[in-house]
């Protein structure tokens, strides 16, 4: 899942100030405990990329087994 960085509702970080996330971004936070989740803007970042995708993959490969 990706959120937009610094957007009231889906902010998945420090959102105005309040330390907290968008009250979408913590809505599909405490539904998805597992998810791959990372802001837009992070991404730009090469090894927080390698991350999110690594995460991606991992999860459909255990759908696949049956384990996720």
């Amino acid at each position: 899942c990706l959120l937009k960085s610094r957007a009231p509702s889906c902010g998945g970080r420090d959102v105005n100030g309040s330390g907290r996330p968008g009250f979408f971004a913590e809505a599909v936070l405490k539904r998805y405990p597992h998810a791959a989740v990372e802001e837009e803007s992070r991404l730009r970042r090469r090894e927080f990329r390698e991350w999110f995708l690594s995460q991606l993959f991992l999860a459909a490969s255990l759908r696949t087994l049956g384990k996720f």
